[in-house]
């Protein structure tokens, strides 16, 4: 009978081991597909912004703003956070923007390169991968097989995705 609850827990931790494996390599997938959405900017991930039709840079450029005014703040530990330096100065000026506390977590490529458009680019694919999973997962629960998700997800991105640089 002890051989017998071995077998079951070895097999039981195979089965935790593969399905750990599964997932790391899933993570490695989504982000080799947003690398592959992002392609023409690989190259190039500390000097351009990526938009969507090549004509209007605004969005990014707010986005870069506002992560580098969250990893400055972060630094002075937020004491004059909603003061930021927009709208001429007004006090408290950040309380009409989008505050965005989740770029905190590319702070670091910030104080380690002074490159905010790179912390900017590592968000962004940051953001397509867990975005992938995510997707993945949310269809999973609608009961969806793993294959046809993980394909679901990937043809959806890559008919909305045109990117310019």
């Amino acid at each position: 009978m002890n051989n017998d609850s071995t077998l079951r827990t070895d097999s039981s931790s195979l089965s935790r081991r593969s399905h750990f494996l599964l997932s790391y390599w899933w993570i490695l997938i989504q982000l080799a597909y947003a690398c592959l959405l992002l392609w023409p900017l690989m190259g190039r991930l500390t000097t351009h912004l990526p938009t969507v039709d090549g004509t209007c840079a605004t969005v990014p450029l707010f986005n870069v703003w506002t992560i580098w005014w969250n990893a400055e703040s972060a630094l002075s530990l937020f004491s004059n956070y909603l003061n930021a330096p927009m709208f001429g100065g007004s006090n408290d000026a950040f309380v009409y923007s989008e505050v965005q506390p989740i770029t905190l977590v590319v702070a670091p490529v910030i104080w380690l390169t002074g490159s905010r458009v790179l912390a900017y680019n590592i968000y962004l694919l940051l953001c397509l991968t867990l975005n992938g999973i995510a997707t993945t997962l949310l269809l999973k629960d609608f009961k969806l097989s793993f294959p046809i998700a993980a394909v679901s997800y990937t043809h959806l991105r890559a008919h909305e995705t045109s990117l310019h640089l």
